[in-house]
């Protein structure tokens, strides 16, 4: 594991991928239970479908980003149901 990850030296656990499409890699080698997802969108259908417990934990706005990304939402998604 890199030393230079930031969420690492903060003491959060290392991310399973640092870019692209995560569902193809899977949760590495945790058990998948607890995910934080990152959508614009915190009602999307999928994110109920696929966990049991899903809490919009932060929104983050920032004007300088492409419109559809401006306001996006920290989402604590926990009990997978599929993967």
């Amino acid at each position: 594991m890199p030393s230079r990850c930031r969420a690492s030296r903060a003491g959060s656990p290392y991310p399973v991928g640092q870019a692209g499409d995560f569902w193809a890699w899977g949760p590495g080698s945790t058990d998948g239970d607890v995910w934080v997802v990152v959508v614009s969108d915190p009602t999307l259908p999928e994110l109920r479908q696929a966990w049991r417990d899903v809490r919009v934990a932060a929104v983050m706005t920032d004007a300088r980003r492409v419109s559809e990304e401006r306001t996006v939402y920290v989402v604590v998604v926990r009990g997978i149901r599929v993967l």
